[in-house]
């Protein structure tokens, strides 16, 4: 895709899609899970050349499609069948709360 990923020390984000400079800024030193959420989500809004900000429409989808993109459906379906606790499945899925909480509100493996 050509896009360049930067670590910066973002404070009021952990990411940042800079569509001028087709450049994704990444705040350093976070967990791994939350990093690798983060670059999912951000990457979703490269490859649709979303402009600057932080409009909901572009903000649900980024999260809908990393979502999908990093939850295995059968293994979200083993952990909601084992745990009720969403903070151990975001654990064991890898994924922050908000991919979770996309993954779940637009139907789970629905393409």
């Amino acid at each position: 895709m050509g896009v360049e990923i930067i670590y910066h020390p973002l404070r009021s984000v952990k990411g940042m899609w800079v569509p001028d400079r087709n450049l994704i800024l990444i705040r350093p030193k976070m967990r791994s899970f939350v990093e690798r959420s983060v670059l999912a989500h951000e990457i979703v809004h490269a490859e649709y050349g979303d402009p600057a900000g932080h409009s909901a429409k572009h903000e649900t989808r980024a999260n809908r499609i990393a979502a999908r993109r990093l939850i295995n459906p059968r293994e979200w379906a083993e952990l909601t069948r084992l745990y009720t606790d969403g903070d151990k499945i975001c654990q064991d899925l890898g994924v922050t709360r908000e991919l979770f909480e996309a993954y779940l509100n637009t139907g789970r493996s629905a393409a």
